[in-house]
């Protein structure tokens, strides 16, 4: 599963060294405003966990569909209007496969 956000640093050179993130997405930036390293990976994975929370609940659902019914296509036209009603981007996701 890749990370929205990806943890960069920026300033190393001029003796800065403040921690930003990046999402993978829309290519917005944003300074996490920290030049602790242990702080800044903190705020990093605080920011990466709701997306990875989103795809393993899809995962458990479309495993739960295919074993309740194998005759449907495995879920995925359920699980694509579940996911269709909540979110535009995991519509699109599940439209995909």
């Amino acid at each position: 599963m890749k990370n929205r956000y990806r943890i960069y640093v920026r300033g190393k050179h001029s003796g800065g060294k403040v921690w930003w993130i990046q999402d993978n997405q829309t290519g917005k930036r944003e300074s996490l405003g920290t030049t602790d390293k242990n702080q800044a990976r903190a705020l990093f994975n605080l920011k990466n966990e709701p997306h990875q929370v989103i795809d393993f609940h899809a995962q458990i659902a479309q495993a739960h569909l295919m074993i309740s019914d194998p005759e449907r296509g495995h879920g995925r036209r359920v699980l694509f209007d579940v996911a269709g009603t909540r979110n535009p981007e995991r519509a699109a996701h599940f439209s995909q496969q």
